[in-house]
């Protein structure tokens, strides 16, 4: 792998790192008759509405964050899945866009592309577009510049042999944040209200403001954002506008469960394999 493919890898490689109560009662008890219920004239009561809404959120707000983030990763995890991350930035100079798609069938058959408009598709490169593919075996990329097209694959030595990295691991190291589930923690604790959808099913809309947010490494002010809730907890989509470095950006995530086959081999595959220390013998 050339340097600036081993450089690319290094700045992709992002490591991803609760509480119960219980109760009971005094231990009294009383022998007082109670009157019978009339079943047929009873009204729901306002627990039994909000166990239809998304975990962790109730009418009156999001009382637990964490819940909702939870169960919005169990509802895409490892699932057969898209989501897209689309962002705007725009300052003095002008307007740059980047772009991300992530498409899986599971954690060791994925597509990954990232490309940039005025914006360098990896941060701190020149890197216009930037591809990875992980076969069920092996994890290959692609990288794009103004001046050169190059290939790799992830790769270790092993007993004085080159071997492929196990997607699963490559994913778990690198792509497993794009599951979203810190980015709709940090929403959901920032959430200021909750609108109750009119599709009957439970979903909910959380707008929300904040003067800071802090994505992983990027620190932002002046956020605005909506972020739209299925009844199981599945975020399927986020719109929003903050400042950050002297830029406004105007960000919008979405996820999409239940492709089928969502994901494409490249036609840069068979290249890739040819110019790497794999090849088609390793298939």
């Amino acid at each position: 792998m050339t340097r600036l493919l081993a450089a690319l890898v290094c700045v992709l490689l992002v490591a991803t790192a609760g509480c119960a109560g219980i109760g009971g009662s005094d231990g009294q008890t009383t022998a007082a008759p109670t009157a019978p219920v009339d079943t047929a004239t009873e009204t729901p009561t306002a627990t039994e509405s909000a166990a239809q809404l998304p975990a962790g959120v109730t009418t009156d707000g999001v009382e637990d964050a964490w819940a909702l983030a939870d169960a919005h990763l169990a509802a895409v995890r490892n699932h057969s899945l898209v989501t897209y991350d689309r962002i705007r930035r725009t300052n003095a100079s002008g307007a740059g866009l980047r772009n991300a798609t992530l498409a899986m069938t599971n954690e060791s058959h994925w597509r990954y592309s990232l490309h940039g408009d005025g914006l360098s598709a990896v941060s701190d490169t020149d890197t216009d577009a930037y591809e990875t593919y992980a076969d069920g075996e092996r994890v290959l990329l692609r990288s794009e510049n103004e001046s050169a097209v190059e290939y790799g694959a992830y790769t270790l030595r092993a007993e004085n042999e080159t071997v492929a990295v196990p997607p699963a691991q490559v994913f778990e190291r690198s792509y497993r944040g794009r599951y979203g589930h810190s980015l709709v923690y940090t929403l959901a604790s920032n959430a200021d209200d909750v609108e109750v959808l009119e599709d009957g099913e439970g979903a909910v809309r959380l707008p929300g403001t904040a003067d800071e947010l802090s994505f992983g490494r990027e620190e932002t002010t002046n956020a605005e954002f909506t972020m739209t809730v299925a009844s199981d907890g599945q975020v399927t989509s986020i719109e929003m506008v903050y400042e950050r470095e002297n830029a406004t950006v105007a960000r919008s995530v979405s996820f999409d469960t239940g492709v089928g086959d969502p994901v494409e081999r490249p036609d840069w595959y068979g290249t890739a394999l040819n110019e790497t220390a794999l090849n088609e013998s390793d298939a």
